[in-house]
């Protein structure tokens, strides 16, 4: 193990050591502006026993390899700007199928060749190759999306020129104006159960208080019947018809 990759396994072990709550709850590694270069076994292995990762930052790193991903059935982006990474590499992001998200700006990437591997990525929607040597081909961003026929942002720009951030800005919009229905709507059905719960509750007091006083009230004729059996403690006989 070269210095690189020690001092690696040391910074990994220290801020993402292996424990039964990391490995549930770990869902984004940071590894920016680490030296790296290309990632060792050992740091593919350690990394690998974090399989609820979403999203791996690994910008500034000099990686000039990608050979030894880690295995992250569950990663859908992927930050790996300011690199020294060319198309050959960036192909080898295909071991990431679901992934959502891939940003490569700043590195070494020339050609269209090698990134048509990645055209079967059915999830991807944005990609990021802002600064590569790429961006200066003639129809750059026409070739792109053609081999990305379901890609909607292209260096934070949609097909149509519309920006990424506005999109972004929306879509939280969105999700909070959800979230606040959901809250709504959860605090309706807690007061819909709040009240069938002191309907409830009345019923009951109701049936209650009915009880007691059919309890009362048989309670008083016993009392009067007693009373009368002791005012008069021989009633008269009824007579026969014969």
């Amino acid at each position: 193990m070269n210095s690189w990759s020690l001092k690696l396994f040391y910074y990994l072990s220290e801020n993402y050591p292996i424990t039964e709550e990391n490995i549930q709850n770990i869902k984004e590694l940071t590894l920016d502006n680490q030296v790296i270069g290309e990632l060792s076994e050992v740091s593919k292995k350690y990394i690998e026993n974090f399989k609820n990762i979403e999203k791996l930052n690994m910008s500034s790193c000099k990686l000039y390899s990608l050979e030894n991903l880690p295995f992250l059935p569950n990663l859908i982006y992927i930050e790996l700007n300011d690199n020294n990474l060319n198309e050959i590499q960036v192909s080898k992001l295909i071991q990431y199928a679901q992934l959502s998200e891939i940003h490569l700006a700043n590195n070494k990437i020339n050609s269209f060749e090698y990134l048509k591997d990645l055209s079967n990525m059915r999830d991807l929607h944005l990609l990021d190759l802002t600064d590569n040597p790429i961006c200066q081909s003639k129809e750059y961003r026409e070739n792109i999306f053609k081999i990305f026929p379901r890609l909607l942002f292209l260096d934070g720009l949609g097909k149509n020129n519309e920006n990424y951030e506005d999109f972004e800005e929306e879509n939280e919009e969105e999700e909070e104006e959800e979230s606040e229905n959901e809250e709504d709507k959860n605090f309706i059905n807690d007061e819909e159960i709040e009240k069938d719960d002191v309907d409830e509750e009345s019923k009951d007091s109701e049936e209650e208080e009915n009880e007691d006083e059919e309890k009362e009230e048989n309670a008083n004729e016993d009392e009067d019947e007693e009373q009368e059996e002791i005012e008069n403690p021989n009633p008269p006989k009824k007579r026969k018809i014969k």
